[in-house]
Order: structure tokens, then C-alpha cells, then sequence
């Protein structure tokens, strides 16, 4: 019994003597960082998180130091991995109390201009909290119950298992729930069923006094949906129940050529203006060059023959595509569908191109492009005045612009850059999500800013960036306007 009792004082003592020395660790590697406020550095450190954090330099460090724009760099003084939801929450209350120490979350840091940076401060590596839970219930309702950190894809692979989809997608799903929750989560599937945001059921959020919090369209309505598109402004999202429906097998994919701007606008509305049955599952449209650097890119496969002499010769600099896909089961009569819908559009005859591939193939499609990014980063590593893609700077950014002149925010470049334009909806309520008791001042505003035509930018020129901030700027306009009113709704709330 003695030698039991031994073995346990021993056990204790070196727990004891291991928290000691790491929370001594943490302390010494926080006041020697950047960080202003050693106050906090003591506090953290008495914190026993139980994920890691990283104060000295490392891949950690370089990586939360940059996004994917490339463009803002700020190098943090600290990243933390959480293990639970706690560990943030614990961070968030500490950051309260300091009166300088900032936190950022970040998910896969597909952010284009800093806004998942904190310089001199910690950013939350989201990606260490992962989950799925595929929950199916009766009457056909589904959903998955997903941790903030995961990624898109590995809950397509997930539901598709049970043989079911999220119904909202981005065109890139390397990305995590908590990243494009935050924002707002828009493709082709948009004009149909919502960006991502008008998919969710329920959110677990850390808010900013560091209370975790479940809320729905029913359970805290305003932090809802305050916090799904709020840019993390209201909180940290760290879980999801997303919405699923069935899947399916494969995906027609089509690519319609215009050579008129105004047949093109004409046509996408004609699209989305299709009633269920018959009406595809996905449309966007994008803007290129009519010359012979632009032709190649435009039909799916690289030896595709693109017949340039059907281009009326009244053709301007840039060519206009409408990109459509039809999902559909085996045995699905999917070509009479298609020239069903098509027959009524002003497409340049002859120039319609087609790839079929299976539905989980249509929704990576950006994956296999990007792994040949990097094989080729990695075959010119040795060139110094080769940048690689991933370091270079990217303006991509989606934008709204006001729907009667939509003409006016399409840059002609002859020579280079891409230009994608999404119609989100025929009207206007459906591009933002606002069913709490705000909804009346927010659908008012939404109705008078006219702004349900996206567009993403995606070139680097100088003209780019300075539309780029015209755009930006426009948008700013209305989410102040918006931030104001929900801020004024929830201080009345609170004094109810």
C-alpha cells in the first residue's frame, strides 16, 4: 500500500513539476514576442489551454503571417491550435482584459486582403478543430453537424456516403465552415438555393466577451445572423449544422459563347428564371479575351477545337461565357434536358462546349488545377524571378454591384484576366439572409442599394485594383449601413 501511495506522490509531483515548467515556457516565450501586454502573457499562460501555441518563429508563424491574396502581410506574435472550443473562448476573455492584444481566426487563410491577420497579436488556427456528424431524420430532413476548422470537401465526402450534398457550394472547397460562414459562401448555385449562409440551421459561437453560444433563426435570431456573413465581427464560429439534400452521380457541364454583353445578362436571367424541374443546378458566367490568348481557355478540355471564325466580325475585345451545369442520376436523359433549356438562348450556334463528369469531380474541379500549380512552383523552384502562384499576389474578390448598369463595372482587357459574374437572385432579399425582427429595416436598405449582381475580380492590374476599390468601397457604403442598423436593433434588445 505504501509503494501505491509512493508511485501516486511521484505521479503528482511530476505533473506538477511538467505544468510548471510549461506554463513557465509559454510565459517566457510570450514576454520576449511582440506582444505589448505582458500582463496577458501571464494570464495565458496560466490558462492551461489544451491545444498548443506557438510564440517562436516557425511554419506556423510564416503562414499566418500572409493569405492567400498575398497582398497584407502582418506577422502575428503568437498562433494558437486550439484542442476545444474552450481554448478560445479562454483567449477571447484574456483579450478582453488587455487593452491592446488582438486575436484573429483563420481558417485556410483564403482571405485576399488581411482579415484572418493580427499583427502583433494571436491568430486562431481554426483547422485543429475538425468534425463531422451526418445526422438524417425523418421526413427526409438531413443535415451535418460540423466542427468550424473542417473543410468543405471532407463534408461532401462525408455526406455523400449517406448519399447526401450540401446544396450551396464556393467554387473552391478547400476551404473551412467557419471561413465562408464568416463571409457568405457564393457560386453558381446561389441564384437557386442562397449562398451558404441561407443553408445553415443552427451555429455554435464564441462570441466576444468569450461566451460559447448556440443560436438559430429561432434561439438568439440576431447574433444568428449577425454572425453568418459579419466577417467575424460578432464572434467566432466554431460549429454548423448545415443543410443537406441528396446527391448525385454526375454533372453536365456547358459553356455557352456570347459575343453581345446584353444578350449575355439577357440570357443569365432567362436561366435563373427556370422553375425547379427544369432549370440547372448551376450558373455563372465569366468575361475574357477575343483574341487568340483568350480562345484557348474557353472550352473545358486543352485540344478542344474553338472554331474562332463563327465571331461576328462586330465582336468587341471580350467574349462572354455563361458556365451551366445540370446535375443528374444515371439513366437520366440529361442531353434532351439541356437542349430543352438552351434552345431559348442567343448563344453564338456552334460554339457551346460540354465535359460530364461524376457530381463530387464537378465540385473539386479547382483541386487538379491547383495541383498543377504547385508541380510547376516546384519545377521552377530553382529560377529566383520565378514567383510561385501561391506567393504571388491575387486580387480575387467578389463584389455587388448595382444590377441596372452592370456594364460599367466589366473591364476591357484585351490581353489578360478573367472576369466572373453571377446573377444571385430576381430579387433583391434573397442576396442577404434576414428573417429575424430586422428584417424589415434590412429588407428596406437591400431594396434601395439594387445590389444583386456579384462579380469577382481576379486580375492584377492597375486598372483592376483601382476598380477594385471603387467596388469595395461601394460595398463598404452598405455594410455600414447595415452593421449600423443591426447594432441599434441589438442595443434595443438588450434594453428590452
Amino acid at each position: 500500500m505504501g509503494c501505491v501511495r509512493s508511485a501516486m506522490a511521484l505521479w503528482w509531483l511530476s505533473m506538477i513539476i511538467f505544468i510548471v515548467r510549461t506554463r513557465g515556457d509559454i510565459y517566457g516565450h510570450c514576454i520576449s514576442s511582440p506582444i505589448v501586454d505582458k500582463n496577458a502573457c501571464k494570464k495565458i499562460a496560466e490558462a492551461n489551454l489544451e491545444g498548443p501555441i506557438v510564440f517562436t518563429s516557425g511554419p506556423s508563424i510564416t503562414e499566418a503571417s500572409s493569405d492567400f491574396g498575398g497582398i497584407v502581410k502582418n506577422k502575428p506574435a503568437a498562433v494558437l491550435s486550439p484542442a476545444s472550443v474552450g481554448d478560445i473562448s479562454k483567449l477571447i476573455k484574456i483579450a478582453n482584459e488587455s487593452p491592446n492584444l488582438t486575436i484573429a481566426a483563420r481558417g485556410n487563410g483564403h482571405a485576399v486582403a488581411g482579415q484572418s491577420q493580427a499583427l502583433n497579436g494571436i491568430v486562431v488556427n481554426m483547422t485543429s478543430l475538425r468534425g463531422i456528424q451526418i445526422v438524417q431524420k425523418g421526413g427526409g430532413e438531413s443535415y451535418a453537424d460540423v466542427k468550424g476548422g473542417e473543410f468543405w470537401v471532407n463534408v461532401l465526402r462525408a455526406a455523400q456516403a449517406s448519399g447526401l450534398s450540401p446544396r450551396s457550394w464556393t467554387d473552391y472547397i478547400d476551404l473551412s465552415i467557419g471561413g465562408t460562414l464568416s463571409n457568405a459562401g457564393i457560386s453558381g448555385q446561389t441564384y437557386r438555393y442562397g449562398p451558404q449562409i441561407s443553408n445553415v440551421l443552427q451555429l455554435e459561437v464564441v462570441t466576444g466577451n468569450g461566451n460559447v453560444t448556440n443560436c438559430s433563426s429561432e434561439d438568439q435570431a440576431d447574433l444568428f445572423y449577425s454572425t453568418l456573413g459579419g466577417l467575424g465581427q460578432f464572434g467566432i464560429i466554431t460549429g454548423a449544422q448545415i443543410v443537406l439534400q441528396k446527391s448525385f452521380d454526375r454533372a453536365s457541364q456547358w459553356r455557352f459563347v456570347y459575343w453581345n454583353f446584353t444578350d449575355f445578362t439577357h440570357d443569365q436571367e432567362i436561366l435563373i428564371s427556370f422553375t425547379q424541374g427544369g432549370a440547372f443546378d448551376y450558373v455563372e458566367g465569366f468575361v475574357i479575351a477575343n483574341n487568340k490568348n483568350g480562345w484557348p481557355s474557353i472550352p473545358f478540355l486543352p485540344n478542344a477545337t474553338f472554331n474562332s471564325s463563327l465571331i461576328p466580325p462586330t465582336a468587341g475585345v471580350m467574349l462572354y461565357i455563361i458556365e451551366a451545369t445540370l446535375y443528374y442520376d444515371e439513366g437520366t436523359n440529361v442531353n434532351q434536358t439541356v437542349q430543352n433549356i438552351s434552345s431559348e438562348l442567343g448563344f453564338i450556334r456552334g460554339l457551346e462546349f460540354n465535359l460530364d463528369t461524376s457530381y463530387f469531380d464537378f465540385l473539386y474541379r479547382v483541386h487538379p488545377q491547383e495541383l498543377a500549380d504547385r508541380a510547376n512552383d516546384d519545377e521552377h523552384e530553382d529560377q529566383s524571378d520565378i514567383r510561385s502562384v501561391e506567393e504571388a499576389p491575387s486580387m480575387n474578390s467578389n463584389q455587388y454591384v448595382q444590377k441596372n448598369h452592370p456594364e460599367e463595372w466589366i473591364i476591357g482587357d484585351k490581353n489578360e484576366g478573367v472576369h466572373t459574374i453571377r446573377r444571385l437572385a430576381r430579387n433583391d432579399e434573397q442576396v442577404f439572409v434576414a428573417r429575424s425582427k430586422l428584417e424589415e429595416q434590412l429588407g428596406e436598405l437591400i431594396k434601395e442599394e439594387r445590389s444583386d449582381l456579384c462579380t469577382r475580380l481576379s486580375k492584377k492590374t492597375a486598372e483592376t485594383f483601382m476598380a477594385f476599390d471603387k467596388c469595395r468601397s461601394t460595398n463598404r457604403v452598405v455594410f455600414a449601413k447595415l452593421s449600423k442598423r443591426v447594432s441599434e436593433a441589438m442595443r434595443l434588445a438588450e434594453l428590452d
